[in-house]
């Protein structure tokens, strides 16, 4: 929701400010990869997928994704300015 980001373009809110969240989240065996892929679920042997961005593929940032339920969860969320 920062309006000088890379992903600036939606979801902010009239007159707030940009919000940050932090989350406690169990990654489990993370598969890690360096490139986009459309993965539908961890590879075997592994609980979620790790993209390392800015490592020569198509990702901007790191993501990391997750696919079972309640393996998250948000600890805090904070409207920052700068």
């Amino acid at each position: 929701s920062s309006p000088n980001s890379y992903w600036a373009g939606g979801g902010g809110v009239q007159n707030r400010k940009s919000f940050m969240f932090a989350c406690d989240v169990i990654m489990g065996n993370p598969h890690v990869v360096s490139s986009g892929y459309p993965f539908t679920n961890a590879p075997q042997g592994h609980h979620s997928v790790f993209g390392k961005g800015g490592a020569g593929g198509y990702l901007m940032n790191n993501e990391w994704i997750i696919y079972r339920k309640g393996r998250s969860q948000i600890r805090y969320l904070a409207e920052i300015e700068w």
